[in-house]
């Protein structure tokens, strides 16, 4: 059947075979358990063709028969580019088994078939201590190391009394997962002969995805390990009885720093939303309960963000976010209101770590929250103004830069909060127009949070940011239902650094920081609409600095 697909092969059976009339390729055979009496084989052609192209994905069961990628009885036909891929520490082999890439199975061993070797490739994953006769016929071999893996640990076992002939293949080692721990100069025994011998591959470059590639493997997102393969010869100076991967260097990978980068993402985004709070938040607040004589008004603001915030390397923001609440006057003086509050958005970080590569992580954010919000005006147009806000903000993360043999995900969530002290006087320039120039003082903490990246579990450290602004802006009122308005400010960030930590190996990641300055520049306009308890306010600015892009919104009051 071509494409076909065994699944669950459980209880007892005789055998477990894709097959087709003609040729057979492109055939699956997935077994997750039971017991299998019979052989196995991705395809088998017994109609004078070929059997090519076909997997056999063992993650569970008990096998007492032989194993084939395909099995062909022409010797004119090929078995080639098959593929048997052992995945799971669970998995049980008889000791007298043999796992074929491609086999010639007629019964005439005499003669010599066509090719049953090229491109037929042993993938052994998450597995040690495998114990079977032989293998034949592959010409990759690949070794994805197991979690528990330690120095002089053996993956495969060959019990054949005879030579087993890898002299044309090839042998590639990489890691599984995360939280493996050698150190420089431990060994790990690909493959042991304990009766006859092996007949070593003549090329011992470190292969994979049938590519020679540079031995050096990623474990997790933390280390890098340099492998070298060697086939040693036994005391008597001939026989070779293993094919050895020794650890020959080990090195931190600079890339996992890419992994730290969401977390400055996830403390940028919320601060901008204490930045709507504490501006276009506050302002309709104040203006919406003032124009409707200090009785309770609707507010909200709706605004889009696409900057980078400059981390040390940096990281791009798309999103939008909102607000919506209610205000009150108390009394001439006094102006006080509640909100809730959301963000939504993208990103994506970067790295560049110069000869090392680049590293490009991406995923989505948003956050959810609430708070209140109080101004207080004061003798001779000073005023003072406070906001406090919690909440939880969420993010996914994803790259295929950190380890390139596995994509490294995640999922983060973390409490919030936070809140703004601002201080400012309004000058009355003239009948219509004035100036307002404040400053404002914010603190922002996110708490901690675990998670876990390729076996690796990386720790979120409680990070707070700590920000002072100080800016002006002027107002012209072309009459009572419009006004322009256009301000500066300057803004620094004094903490901000976003540190974290790899729990599985006890090491620090470089932390990505947004201390330093920024500058934002604002221009917008406030209507009265025709529907007149609506009004809109349409805003925009660019920041340059430790924060860099565009910000905009659309505000809008409701009156009762």
């Amino acid at each position: 059947m071509q494409g076909g697909t065994i699944n669950n092969v459980i209880g007892v059976a005789k055998v477990a075979i894709g097959s087709n009339g003609g040729d057979i390729y492109n055939n699956k055979v997935l077994i997750t358990g039971g017991t299998i009496k019979g052989y196995v084989a991705g395809g088998e052609n017994n109609h004078n063709k070929s059997a090519y192209s076909n997997t056999v994905e063992i993650k569970g069961g008990n096998f007492e028969g032989d194993i084939y990628g395909g099995r062909i009885e022409n010797k004119e036909q090929v078995a080639t580019k098959n593929t048997v891929t052992i995945d799971g520490s669970g998995i049980v082999f008889k000791n007298n088994i043999t796992i074929y890439g491609g086999a010639f199975v007629n019964g005439r061993n005499q003669e010599t078939p066509k090719d049953v070797f090229t491109g037929n490739t042993l993938n052994i994953k998450n597995k040690k201590d495998i114990s079977i006769k032989d293998v034949k016929n592959f010409e990759f071999l690949n070794f994805y190391l197991p979690e528990n893996i330690a120095k002089d640990d053996t993956v495969l076992t060959l019990n054949a009394a005879d030579e087993t002939d890898l002299s044309r293949s090839k042998i590639g080692v990489a890691m599984s997962s995360g939280g493996i721990k050698l150190n420089l100069g431990d060994e790990i025994k690909l493959i042991e002969k304990t009766n006859g011998t092996i007949k070593a591959p003549g090329d011992l470059t470190n292969t994979l995805d049938g590519q020679a590639r540079t031995q050096k493997v990623v474990s997790g997102v933390s280390k890098i390990y340099t492998f070298s393969l060697s086939a040693p010869n036994e005391p008597n100076g001939q026989d070779v009885k293993k094919i050895v991967a020794r650890v020959s260097e080990v090195e931190d990978n600079k890339k996992q720093k890419n992994i730290a980068e969401t977390s400055a993402m996830m403390g940028g985004m919320v601060n901008e939303g204490a930045q709507m709070v504490s501006s276009n938040g506050m302002k309709n607040a104040s203006s919406a309960t003032m124009g409707n004589g200090g009785e309770s008004s609707n507010f909200g603001a709706l605004g889009g963000q696409n900057v980078r915030l400059n981390s040390g390397s940096h990281v791009d923001v798309k999103g939008l976010s909102f607000i919506a609440g209610v205000s009150k006057q108390a009394n001439d003086a006094f102006m006080y209101g509640a909100f809730v509050e959301a963000g939504f958005g993208n990103y994506d970080s970067y790295n560049d770590f110069g000869a090392v590569g680049s590293a490009h992580g991406w995923g989505d954010n948003k956050y959810y929250g609430g708070g209140f919000l109080g101004k207080f005006d004061m003798i001779k147009n000073y005023y003072l103004e406070a906001s406090v806000r919690a909440g939880r903000v969420y993010s996914d993360y994803k790259s295929s830069d950190i380890n390139p043999s596995q994509n490294a995900e995640f999922e983060s969530s973390r409490i919030y909060w936070g809140g703004h002290i601002g201080f400012g006087k309004i000058f009355e320039l003239n009948s219509v127009s004035n100036l307002d120039i404040y400053t404002k003082f914010f603190v922002t903490r996110l708490g901690s949070d675990e998670i876990e990246v390729i076996g690796e579990k990386i720790k979120y450290h409680n990070s707070n940011s700590i920000r002072a602004r100080l800016g002006s802006r002027y107002s012209y009122y072309l009459d009572d239902n419009f006004e322009i308005y256009g301000g500066a400010a300057f803004e620094r960030e004094f903490n901000s650094n976003a540190k974290a930590t790899n729990l599985t190996q006890n090491q620090d990641l470089v932390s990505p920081t947004l201390k330093g300055n920024t500058a934002i520049g604002e221009f917008g306009f406030k209507f009265k609409t025709p529907f007149k308890p609506l009004t809109l306010d349409l805003n925009l600015q660019g920041l340059t600095g430790k924060r860099e892009g565009v910000t905009g919104g659309i505000n809008a009051e409701f009156k009762f």
